[in-house]
């Protein structure tokens, strides 16, 4: 038997999910495939870290890496056709059959960490990031040619790029990065768009953002600002960039809400309907709950997805048909990946299934 789970579940009025209590690995990473049926994640179910797939319908497991040699796999991403499943393993960068056969590992030059492999909607390429003393950069792997090549060169070892994100048409990769040798506020955290035909890349002129996410129709992409102002408090909002000149279009937030609350991790819905973002503040009695939210495009009708006590959902990510939402629930004891309508009912900790 696999590990033991505690779980209560509730449901209010609001078909909000409560969680009270968990004893379960680690299982990180969640990613549909494109057909909706599975659901790939990395755990530590069998000792080491594995890529695993989860058919939602019967709630099957299957270890996809357990042939492999021992090793630390993690972050897997989809192909567009959903034949195949793309995962990290420090240094190394795999491809596999959607069933678990023909492990590929891709020829890269000699890297000290990549991590964040993303196919391109066309299937061509994958992206990726570096991670080396001189700095983090942005990579492409031409599946056509088994060619990688670093599409930006920062030369700045201070510098940290997360989640880069395809544009719908495979022509741009965006990303975050941080600046470390720079104050926050002063450099700190912006955006950027590298073009992978021209190698052009356009960055945000103000800073502190959040990881973008483009648009279904590659117009926008949304992000989080974060406003330092003039006083001691910050105060974050969600907001809509124009992917062409990354300036701000549109205010989704605004200053409705408190400077203690914190936004992350904000996601369009395939049919550009909804956004699922995790927001962090503090309740009446003086503890920060995180959960999920979800709001119209336009940015009215919010309302809360989850509430999970002192436990952090983290990484939501859309159905293809845009109507569950999957995420990673960060606990005391370790992490679970759950499933939960786009209204908020029928909870699922899917991986404490037995």
């Amino acid at each position: 038997m696999g590990s033991i789970l505690l779980a209560i579940f509730g449901v209010s009025p609001q078909h909000r999910a409560y969680m009270l209590q968990t004893n379960t690995g680690n299982n990180l990473f969640p990613a549909w495939s494109p057909d909706g049926r599975y659901i790939a994640y990395a755990s530590d179910a069998d000792g080491n870290f594995d890529i695993w797939r989860l058919d939602v319908n019967n709630f099957e497991k299957l270890n996809l890496t357990q042939a492999m040699p021992d090793g630390a796999y993690s972050e897997p991403a989809w192909s567009p056709d959903g034949e195949y499943i793309a995962f990290t393993s420090n240094t190394e960068i795999w491809v596999i059959e959607s069933d678990g056969s023909n492990p590929t590992k891709l020829e890269l030059p000699v890297i000290d960490y990549v991590f964040s492999p993303q196919w391109s909607p066309d299937g061509r390429y994958i992206g990726f990031l570096s991670f080396e003393p001189a700095g983090g950069n942005v990579w492409i792997f031409d599946r056509d040619h088994s060619v990688a090549s670093n599409i930006t060169n920062f030369g700045n070892p201070y510098l940290i790029i997360a989640l880069p994100k395809w544009s719908p048409d495979s022509t741009k990769i965006a990303f975050s990065f941080i600046d470390n040798s720079k104050p926050i506020g002063q450099g700190g955290s912006q955006i950027g768009v590298v073009d992978v035909t021209n190698l052009d890349i356009s960055l945000t002129s103000e800073y502190m953002y959040t990881p973008p996410n483009w648009s279904p129709d590659g117009k926008k992409l949304i992000t989080v600002l974060t406003d330092l102002g003039s006083s001691d408090d910050e105060l974050d909002s969600l907001v809509t960039l124009n992917s062409a000149t990354l300036l701000v279009e549109n205010y989704l937030t605004d200053k409705q809400f408190s400077p203690s609350l914190v936004l992350a991790s904000p996601v369009w819905s395939p049919d550009e309907n909804l956004i699922i973002y995790t927001r962090l503040q503090e309740n009446e009695e003086g503890v920060y709950d995180h959960d999920l939210w979800v709001m119209s495009a336009n940015g009215s009708n919010h309302y809360q997805l989850t509430d999970f006590d002192d436990n952090e959902p983290q990484i939501p990510v859309w159905s293809p048909d845009a109507k569950q939402i999957a995420f990673q629930l960060l606990t005391v004891s370790g992490s679970d990946i759950w499933l939960i309508n786009a209204d908020g009912s029928n909870p699922i900790n899917l991986t404490g299934q037995e």
